[in-house]
């Protein structure tokens, strides 16, 4: 397994309404991101994705209803990798 300090783990979090689906994204810099954050020592990047959600946008009750499988970006910065899984949520209010 990858050095916690170079895996940020986050959800892609899309809300169903009647006239489509929508995506959190969150302004980073100068950069829109999903909410993600550092995996820490002793946690698994599933539990660090669902909390970084629950710290940034105070969302708790995510689906994981296509499973756990994940997506990994290529390599940035200092040699840390963004990884990625898919949850739905019914909240439309984020508290930031």
């Amino acid at each position: 397994m990858m050095q916690s300090s170079l895996l940020s783990a986050g959800v892609v979090i899309v809300h169903s309404r009647p006239d489509g689906c929508r995506y959190l994204l969150l302004r980073c810099y100068h950069y829109w991101d999903f909410p993600k954050g550092l995996v820490e020592a002793g946690e698994t990047p599933l539990a660090a994705a669902c909390r970084e959600v629950w710290e940034e946008t105070s969302i708790e009750n995510l689906a994981f209803s296509w499973g756990h499988d994940f997506i990994e970006t290529a390599r940035y910065g200092r040699g840390k990798i963004a990884r990625y899984y898919l949850a739905a949520s019914g909240d439309e209010k984020v508290k930031l």
